[in-house]
């Protein structure tokens, strides 16, 4: 898979693999890019969709 270029290009890509994909490439897609931007890590946390994984990198 491409790096994520911006958010935009994230956002394009949580609507296709979120369809195609399933839910956990979703997350993956979202968390790795989380990781390189903070505000768009905001972003997922209001929009409820990298919690779960949020969890896992605590423990």
């Amino acid at each position: 898979m491409p790096a994520v270029k911006n958010v935009t290009d994230l956002y394009l890509r949580i609507g296709v693999y979120g369809k195609n994909k399933g839910e956990n490439l979703l997350k993956e897609v979202i968390f790795a890019y989380a990781l390189l931007n903070n505000t768009v890590l905001l972003i997922t946390l209001k929009l409820g969709l990298c919690k779960e994984m949020l969890k896992e990198a605590k423990t």
